[in-house]
């Protein structure tokens, strides 16, 4: 699959130079402003716990002594989760929508550990991993939107550089 979208990636147009630089005061405003700040956390903590989800996956089907099988298969479906929403996520996640979808998104990550965390069953553990299209796929989509509320068009790359390195760091 990787060799197949490296292939497709030739027929791309090449990259254009930015003539754009952002100011890196600009940047350190940026970094300062508590919104901003505030927002990197909550999304840190999210991303915490999306992420000890992937290694307790593992742990737990290992305990309730499956095979290597069913977090195998379990992984597959979140990340298609994951990749079927980045692919269809972005055009119905905007504006005030992006701080609605967070809401949900953090209520569909606690239902997929709750459910997680009461299940025997190696089928509903995998099927459970649907819900990765929320609880990471519209996350990241809203969370990119969101950037937008905190600085212009120009710093878009900025802020989103800046999210990653926050949330993704912090967060694990």
């Amino acid at each position: 699959l990787a060799a197949v979208v490296s292939l497709l990636t030739l027929g791309l147009p090449p990259d254009r130079p930015s003539v754009h630089r952002p100011d890196r005061m600009a940047l350190l405003t940026l970094a300062k402003n508590p919104r901003l700040l505030f927002f990197f956390g909550v999304q840190a903590l999210h991303w915490a716990g999306v992420m000890y989800f992937n290694v307790y996956l593992s742990i737990h089907t290992r305990s309730l002594e499956m095979g290597i099988a069913v977090p195998s298969f379990a992984i597959f479906v979140s990340i298609a989760a994951e990749i079927a929403a980045f692919w269809v996520a972005r055009p119905f996640i905007t504006g005030h929508r992006a701080r609605w979808a967070l809401v949900v998104v953090m209520g569909t990550s606690a239902a997929r550990w709750l459910v997680m965390s009461m299940t025997e069953d190696a089928w509903l553990i995998i099927a459970i991993q649907v819900i990765h299209f929320f609880s990471f796929g519209v996350w990241y989509a809203a969370c990119v939107v969101r950037l937008s509320d905190f600085g212009p068009p120009a710093q878009r790359g900025a802020l989103q550089g800046l999210f990653a390195a926050m949330v993704f760091g912090v967060g694990g």
